[in-house]
């Protein structure tokens, strides 16, 4: 029976049992998680009964000093809290990259994302911010003034793993691309040497790295998906590596050389 068969959702450690059946070896919860961490899989929160508001990501830049800014979250001041029915999709676009520090004792603090929890909305494009009422305040309020970002670590049983989702990281059978392997060296560089370009100057794809920031892999594979194409993110991955090896900067310069010699002019 294939993956959704049946269910629709799978918890954490649900889809680590599922992946380890799947792949033959051991899977454990953290690995699912890292696999979130990284833009790889989609993660769905349960925000039943949870605040939040509508932020809207803004970014600056500094004439002075020509540097932009990393981006971050605005809201308007005006606008009334919502509440939250459902499952909502994490959030895994850019941010602040800004951290918040809140001392445990003297050895050990709690760290949080200063942009606090971000999730997207049902419409597949507003992005909403967890906000919690602040102490002493009425609790019939929907004033954003009377809410504060909440940075309450939230349990591992409200995540869930869509099955379409769990399906896509780990369906490994779809076949190659065979126009590729059909073409000859110099028809493979050019399509190489595109989707390198597009890849680095659109989607900051970084040739060589062990792992991409986050986000990366999940943008490219939103945008595929959109598009109607059906591509695994193992697949996708490949053809990254493939495409963006020659552009590696090697420390050898016998090994530069030669690599240059062999992608060809």
């Amino acid at each position: 029976m294939k993956i959704g068969a049946f269910k629709y959702w799978y918890s954490i450690a649900e889809a680590a049992q599922v992946a380890a059946q799947k792949i033959g070896e051991p899977i454990t919860s953290s690995d699912i998680v890292d696999k979130i961490e990284y833009g790889e899989l989609d993660a769905w929160f349960d925000a039943t009964g949870r605040y939040a508001k509508r932020v809207y990501l803004a970014s600056h830049n500094e004439p002075e000093t020509k540097q932009h800014r990393t981006p971050g979250f605005l809201a308007s001041g005006s606008q009334e809290i919502e509440g939250m029915m459902g499952y909502y999709r994490l959030y895994k676009g850019p941010r602040s990259g800004e951290v918040r520090f809140e001392p445990i004792d003297d050895k050990i603090a709690k760290a949080a994302w200063v942009d606090g929890t971000l999730l997207v909305d049902h419409d597949e494009e507003s992005v909403l911010q967890i906000v919690k009422r602040k102490a002493g305040v009425s609790m019939d309020s929907r004033n954003s003034k009377d809410f504060v970002i909440c940075y309450d670590e939230f349990p591992r049983d409200k995540i869930w793993i869509a099955s379409d989702d769990l399906r896509g990281l780990l369906d490994d059978s779809r076949p190659p691309l065979e126009a590729v392997a059909d073409m000859s060296a110099t028809e493979k560089n050019a399509v190489y040497k595109l989707l390198a370009a597009m890849a680095v100057k659109n989607y900051e794809y970084k040739p060589g790295a062990k792992k991409q920031a986050k986000g990366v892999m999940s943008s490219i594979q939103d945008h595929v998906k959109s598009m109607g194409i059906s591509l695994s993110d193992e697949t996708i991955a490949k053809y990254l590596r493939d495409a963006t090896s020659q552009f590696v900067k090697d420390t050898n310069p016998i090994q530069a050389m030669a690599k240059h010699l062999a992608v060809g002019k």
